[in-house]
């Protein structure tokens, strides 16, 4: 199915309320009858128009009354410490492909609380994005402590314009990234002139 914008496809994935009453009446049941059954969700998927998968993913992240999330319950220092310290570990060990269910056990054995795999998620990909933004901006180069280009007036563009392209290409002992700044910066403004070149009267 396509959809006209995400905004509509949020709402199509959306389960409506009176599957959630279905969702949390049977789960109920099943709980209180010993969890007999293998997979309720499979059953409940009979009951409602979503699939298992989505089903369960509902209950697992949003519904299931022993739930702690985020948003009522704010993760405490010690247990975001925690989440990034056994992800990485956990990533170290070769295992391409993070445990969600595992951690989620494990950290209700620590803290005595059930997080959603979605929020445990969260706090990782956030921490993922900030480390990875930092290593970004640790190898760029700071243009304010490139020297600048001595300023060229445009009737003697002609007698620079000559000489350019070798001193563009051998700055006199800068870095490598910081001359590649300062080609750049030549080329950007000569491409900027929009008024012919005035040559001067010899």
């Amino acid at each position: 199915m396509e959809y006209q914008n995400e905004s509509e496809k949020k709402q199509y994935n959306k389960i409506d309320p009176d599957s959630e009453k279905i969702i949390v009446d049977y789960m109920q049941k099943w709980i209180n009858k010993g969890k007999i059954e293998r997979n309720p969700f499979a059953q409940i998927s009979k009951l409602i128009p979503y699939s298992a998968k989505k089903i369960c993913h509902h209950w697992m992240n949003k519904m299931d009354p022993k739930l702690r999330l985020v948003k009522d319950v704010p993760f405490t220092l010690q247990e975001k410490e925690y989440i990034v310290e056994w992800v990485e570990d956990y990533l170290n060990s070769n295992n391409k492909i993070i445990s969600w269910k595992l951690l989620q056990s494990k950290m209700k054995e620590k803290f005595g609380i059930l997080r959603s795999r979605n929020d445990l998620k969260n706090i990782w990909y956030v921490k993922k994005r900030q480390t990875t933004k930092r290593t970004k901006n640790g190898n760029r180069v700071n243009i304010e402590s490139v020297p600048s280009v001595p300023f060229v007036p445009l009737i003697e563009n002609h007698f620079f314009m000559r000489n350019y392209v070798s001193y563009s290409l051998q700055p006199p002992s800068y870095p490598e990234s910081v001359a590649n700044v300062m080609i750049m910066e030549n080329f950007n403004y000569f491409g900027c002139i929009s008024r012919p070149v005035i040559p001067l009267s010899l």
